[in-house]
């Protein structure tokens, strides 16, 4: 099992924030490229994680290749936002092929708790927590 921290997301939904967004052409691509890398040298259904925390927003994203970004989203409510869902004309999936199994619901502030625990099936829980610690989203992945 293997999991990556980025410096920016990969699957995140842009958001347009005025001027601090990407470019969508240019996020894309630099995706694209480092998808390709992964493929290339065999990480691609091999329990291969992205987690970021360049958003504003808690999500659980997969990418049609089959890559899945999760991010930590804003520590407190004050810099939290909603984010765009797959296919929305002003974000960088306008054709809704990312498939979202969780986008917070609400602006909220807090944090994703990643758990892996080794065995002869290792797992990794991901948990996501408002900015008061209460639980709102978690999902599990099992190698093997």
């Amino acid at each position: 099992m293997t999991k990556t921290v980025a410096p920016a997301p990969g699957l995140g939904l842009l958001a347009g924030c005025g001027g601090a967004a990407p470019d969508p052409i240019t996020i894309t691509n630099e995706r694209d490229r480092f998808f390709d890398w992964l493929e290339e040298n065999g990480l691609l259904d091999n329990h291969f994680y992205i987690v970021s925390g360049d958003r504003h927003w808690q999500y659980h994203s997969i990418h049609p290749r089959g890559f899945e970004e999760f991010s930590t989203g804003a520590l407190v409510d004050a810099n939290a936002r909603l984010g765009r869902a797959p296919g929305d004309p002003g974000s960088n999936d306008p054709e809704g092929l990312i498939v979202q199994p969780f986008s917070s619901p609400e602006p909220t502030g807090g944090f994703l708790e990643v758990t892996v625990t080794p065995g002869d099936a290792p797992t990794a829980a991901f948990r996501w927590f408002d900015e008061h610690g209460v639980p709102t989203y978690e999902t599990v992945r099992t190698a093997g």
